[in-house]
């Protein structure tokens, strides 16, 4: 009950500034009353069946994939591995509410499309590329390369189907901020932490960068879908209509039991065959996926109930023909306010604010990426309403984006490229997809002009989604800078200086634990002056093969006080791992009145 409640505060705090929104705009033009009464039912049954889920997935999604994660080297065969995380990843994504929402609203314009059909494309495109990922992991190949790779082929083939099916394009890009939702990603980020942990690896960018490149599946996959369907649909908005709750209670009830029963009977058939579960643990797990189901049923009733009707009804407030000509671009600040607002708020958000600050060793505070990915969201959701009030191809936004990203990759760390492009589900969560596509289908509903639903009503939410890669990849580019400017420090201090401290603290560490060294070290209340910085390559014959670091690393030298050695070295072992083996050394050398002199002065 304490953890329901807990969910329930941070759902309620996610949610708020919507329905503030909401509440807000009724003043400019008052829902009827067929609206506002399901959208006043929704809100609480939103934030209920949100909490629930959450709960239920803590001790059952989750603790599946860490299983999973933590077990699979049993399979022995690498091919036998990247088959269960294809299944794994797959039924994961058609598990996940969001996808459901989209695949609802795409079937709403454009009832040729199979609903099913589109879950399941994209949810093999999101498998596909978790086998990659796994691939990539046992095989140590580059995250950067494997990132330029897959956006280069993706970026291709979009321009290729935008020729073709363009009716396809922006429903891709929207899948691939969907499907990294709040099923898909504690499900693969915990696949992802179980199998670095059982390869024995202690480098922390390779557990960043399988929901990244996940998500690059479902556009491949829905691009590749339009291309042999073809265009020429341009799907129609169905007329406004008073849904009725007991129908949709049943519609919501069992689309989620269909989604939740794959991943459920695949889990179930690798735990017999290679977990073996005790009994009070497989009745929990059960337990929490009936949570879940519950949590799930009250979340899509709400959405498809009063949600996105609101949305839908709030669009088409602000372009209403009746009012002035003038009146609509309104939605330009009101969309910026939106942005700002939703990220603020967003929980998702916040986790990832915390997790950067940690791994840059409190370098950049979690209030800065808070603010950065705020500014940013409310900067996308601008261009998203500019480029439907103006008619703009959605890749002249999205291109420019991405290629921004992947020419920060060479001169940043790879663990900030891993969490930018993970983190793009972060930013869209289910209700910002619930009420962003109908919204932008309202707006375009009174504009006045042919529209094509398909090509002009998607896209808002891979707008959303692109904004953590851009500013990550720019904090990135700053945490790098500071790093340098540690690194190039040099000794102003007199030589006398140098007589009152009595020992140099060596450390030895692998090249992508440097960086969080040095900002340790500068971080501490200790006097600490560095002194040099080598290459370990260097010393690899005579001192470092014992300790398996011939490869790549280095060797930094500082000179600290005698007060402050032992202080230090435990600082290491605790904070960056250094008591477990393989993955650094820290050690004195005494000076004891020894003077060191600079040459030439």
């Amino acid at each position: 009950m304490k953890k329901f409640l807990l969910k329930l505060k941070d759902c309620a705090i996610g949610a708020t500034p919507i329905i503030v929104l909401i509440a807000c705009v009724n003043f400019i033009k008052p829902m009827p009353t067929s609206l506002l009464v399901p959208f006043i039912i929704s809100c609480f049954m939103l934030l209920l069946g949100q909490a629930l889920f959450l709960v239920g997935v803590d001790s059952s999604i989750l603790v599946m994939g860490e299983l999973v994660g933590s077990n699979i080297r049993k399979l022995r065969k690498l091919w036998v591995v990247l088959l269960f995380g294809f299944l794994f990843g797959t039924m994961a994504t058609v598990a996940e509410p969001a996808v459901t929402v989209v695949s609802n609203l795409v079937h709403a314009v454009n009832s040729d499309i199979n609903p099913w059909l589109m879950t399941f494309v994209v949810s093999s495109g999101i498998g596909i590329f978790v086998s990659y990922g796994l691939f990539r992991i046992f095989k140590s190949v580059s995250i950067k390369w494997s990132f330029f790779i897959s956006y280069l082929f993706t970026f291709v083939l979009a321009i290729v189907t935008n020729f073709v099916a363009p009716e396809f394009v922006a429903v891709a890009f929207d899948f691939s901020g969907a499907t990294t939702g709040v099923i898909t990603v504690p499900f693969i980020l915990a696949l992802g932490v179980g199998v670095v942990a059982v390869l024995g690896r202690h480098d922390t960018g390779d557990s960043y960068g399988l929901i990244g490149l996940a998500s690059v599946g479902p556009i491949i996959t829905m691009c590749i879908m339009g291309l042999i369907f073809g265009g020429g649909s341009v799907g129609a908005l169905p007329p406004a209509t008073t849904l009725d709750f007991l129908p949709t209670f049943l519609s919501s009830a069992q689309n989620i039991f269909i989604a939740l029963l794959p991943i459920t009977v695949v889990f179930f058939i690798f735990n017999f065959a290679f977990i073996k579960l005790p009994k009070k643990q497989v009745l929990r797990t059960v337990f929490g996926i009936l949570v879940t189901i519950c949590g799930l049923m009250l979340f899509l009733t709400a959405i498809n109930f009063g949600f996105s009707p609101a949305g839908r009804f709030i669009g088409e407030a602000f372009s209403d023909p009746r009012r002035a000509s003038w009146f609509k671009y309104i939605l330009i600040p009101f969309c910026f306010v939106l942005g700002f607002a939703i990220a603020m708020s967003e929980i998702g958000i916040r986790v990832l604010a915390i997790q950067v600050e940690q791994n840059t060793v409190g370098r950049i505070k979690k209030n800065t990426i808070i603010l950065t990915l705020a500014i940013g969201m409310a900067l996308t959701m601008t261009f998203g309403i500019l480029r439907i009030l103006f008619n703009v191809n959605i890749l002249w936004f999205l291109i420019p984006i991405f290629v921004f990203g992947l020419a920060c990759m060479p001169f940043i760390d790879k663990m900030f490229v891993g969490i930018g492009f993970d983190s793009g589900g972060v930013a869209s969560g289910t209700i910002t997809a619930a009420f962003v596509v109908p919204f932008s289908m309202g707006v375009l509903s009174n504009l006045g002009r042919p529209v094509n639903l398909m090509v002009d009503g998607f896209g808002m939410i891979a707008f959303i989604a692109s904004i953590p890669v851009v500013a990550v990849s720019a904090l990135g580019l700053i945490y790098a800078y500071e790093v340098r400017k540690v690194q190039r420090h040099h000794l102003a201090a007199p030589e006398a200086h140098l007589t009152a401290v009595n020992y140099v603290l060596a450390v030895i560490t692998r090249k992508a634990n440097e960086d969080a060294v040095l900002g340790k070290l500068a971080e501490s209340s200790a006097h600490v002056e560095p002194l040099a910085t080598f290459d370990t390559i260097s010393f690899a014959h005579h001192f470092l093969n014992p300790f398996e670091y011939s490869k790549e690393g280095y060797l930094s030298l500082f000179v600290v006080s005698k007060g402050d050695a032992d202080k230090l070295i435990k600082m290491l072992e605790t904070d960056l791992g250094f008591s477990k083996e393989n993955t650094g050394i820290a050690f004195t050398i005494p000076l004891d009145g020894l003077e060191l002199r600079r040459k030439n002065g």
